[in-house]
């Protein structure tokens, strides 16, 4: 694979090892027997991100396949503009559920991908070492900021980035000129049912503005769909979430009390060029 990480101390390249990283000033990071690397300099052993029971509870969530809709639009449009090789960085890749949907994706189509997954939460780093991807080396990570990726001016091909923290600036840095950002966001009603039952008077999600300085806006799709989802389901969404943390205690009585859940799951996809 081409040089793609960067040193996060001096930001010169990082070469691969046998079972490290290392650049030309002698800066060495391991990579650790559950496959990442840890490129969060100054990180002083706190949790970051998403803690370990959120990450297992999101796991059991998307792997209970209850948003296949939107990985399957997310693998199509990757698959449709991807070229024959290069580059892809999943920018808070989380557990890696889309990371390894993309990478079954570009596979199955014969593209020669070197993915690359980063994340802030160590938990979730290791969750997404799991996969296939990870363990037969199409799938690198490492732990890292999105805000301060460690990896190399205009190296990439395309960057995704599903529900994680916009970073146009940086996305533009580590983008090819021509290279594709793909991203996901909830739709306005993302969730409706829910929130029906967390809050005396639900709220509508924000859907950002698409224009992004130095990209050209190339397609926009929705993807939207009523779903039931029994009671193990709804408690690992909650449990995934900010509002398992955030909810008041009334209304999280009222979603223990029930059995099943429907709603609607909404999602906006915006895929970019830069320019």
């Amino acid at each position: 694979m081409q040089q793609v990480l960067m040193c996060p101390v001096c930001q010169a390249a990082l070469s691969k090892a046998e079972k490290r990283y290392v650049c030309e000033k002698g800066h060495s990071f391991d990579v650790s027997s559950k496959r990442y690397v840890n490129l969060l300099v100054g990180a002083d052993g706190a949790v970051h991100g998403d803690n370990k029971e959120m990450i297992l509870a999101r796991h059991r969530f998307l792997y209970g396949n209850w948003y296949a809709p939107l990985l399957a639009k997310i693998k199509e449009l990757c698959v449709s503009v991807f070229s024959a090789s290069g580059v892809l960085l999943d920018s808070g890749c989380g557990e890696g559920y889309y990371t390894a949907g993309i990478c079954a994706a570009l596979q199955d189509a014969h593209k020669q991908a070197a993915c690359i997954g980063i994340d802030i939460s160590k938990d979730a780093v290791i969750e997404a070492g799991k996969t296939e991807f990870a363990r037969s080396g199409m799938l690198s990570l490492a732990v890292a900021s999105v805000y301060h990726m460690p990896i190399l001016d205009e190296s990439c091909d395309m960057v995704t980035s599903f529900f994680a923290p916009l970073c146009d600036e940086s996305f533009k840095r580590v983008l090819k000129k021509g290279g594709h950002l793909l991203l996901a966001v909830p739709g306005k009603k993302h969730l409706w049912g829910l929130k029906e039952v967390l809050y005396d008077t639900p709220y509508e999600n924000e859907v950002k503005d698409p224009a992004l300085d130095g990209f050209t806006l190339v397609k926009r799709c929705t993807v939207e769909e009523n779903v039931t989802f029994g009671k193990e389901a709804f408690s690992d969404l909650f449990a995934m979430t900010p509002y398992g943390y955030r909810t008041p205690k009334a209304g999280r009585d009222r979603l223990a009390a029930k059995e099943s859940l429907e709603t609607l799951i909404s999602f906006e996809l915006f895929l970019y060029t830069k320019d």
